[in-house]
């Protein structure tokens, strides 16, 4: 039987805040969600074919590159904003998760110990300062831990796919190893054992992903306290039904 919900993550990087969002769209309203992004393109001349980032839409000299420069600031912003409505009409939700790095390597500290379970120290391993390190963390925080109830679908209730990001990193010994590999990980709460089964897959594998990456920018740009700009938090505020961990 398949999934009720299918999840789209990204993840987005701003100043010293990391965040990973997912759009849950019902398996029933897909189609509906990528025809109201392709309408969305085409009221500012954008070719259907074009995938979406945010990164590059709020840099005009990437906009240009792309062939985008007849869009002006205001324009990107009208994508974003048009963006979060086409999640509403579908009746999507916006699960994410949100960390300020510096405070959370704080906490981790420069090493974590392991313990056998006769509390001996058995295996040390260095935490190594990547803020990529943390996203899968933050991936796999985004849905609650039981079924359905007040705070959304969880993971198990959810066919999940997360852009890829093929960046070798280190966060935990020595290894490097891809940023996206954490996206498979286990979250131990002591309560429930739950694990992200994501497909990671290319950011034009399905145009939904768009949807991802410009909310987990709006995440990451709304978490930034004291911002004259408010246009990011109004843009989250928006959202009707959400599930925030951060």
């Amino acid at each position: 039987m398949s999934a009720p919900y299918v999840a789209f993550g990204d993840d987005s990087l701003h100043q010293d805040f990391a965040a990973f969002a997912f759009v849950l769209v019902p398996r029933t309203r897909l189609n509906s969600a990528r025809r109201k992004l392709d309408q969305i393109k085409r009221r500012f001349n954008i070719p259907t074919s074009t995938v979406l980032h945010c990164r590059t839409l709020f840099n005009g000299r990437q906009r240009e590159k792309m062939g985008l420069s007849h869009l002006a600031p205001g324009d990107v912003r009208a994508i974003v904003a048009q963006a979060i409505t086409a999640i509403n009409e579908v009746h999507g939700r916006v699960h994410y998760a949100v960390q300020n790095f510096t405070a959370f390597v704080k906490q981790l500290g420069s090493d974590l110990h392991f313990h056998s379970n006769g509390g001996t120290a058995s295996v040390t391993l260095p935490v190594s300062v990547d803020p990529k390190g943390l996203l899968g963390m933050l991936a796999i925080a985004c849905f609650p831990l039981v079924n359905f109830h007040v705070n959304g679908p969880s993971a198990a209730q959810c066919e999940i796919f997360v852009s890829e990001d093929r960046t070798k990193i280190s966060f935990l010994g020595e290894r490097r190893m891809r940023a996206d590999s954490l996206y498979a990980g286990f979250l131990d709460t002591g309560i429930a054992l739950m694990q992200l089964n994501a497909h990671v897959v290319a950011a034009d594998a399905d145009p939904l992903l768009q949807l991802a990456d410009i909310a987990a920018y709006v995440c990451s740009h709304a978490a930034v306290l004291g911002s004259e700009d408010g246009f990011w938090r109004e843009q989250l505020a928006r959202v009707i039904h959400w599930y925030k961990v951060g």
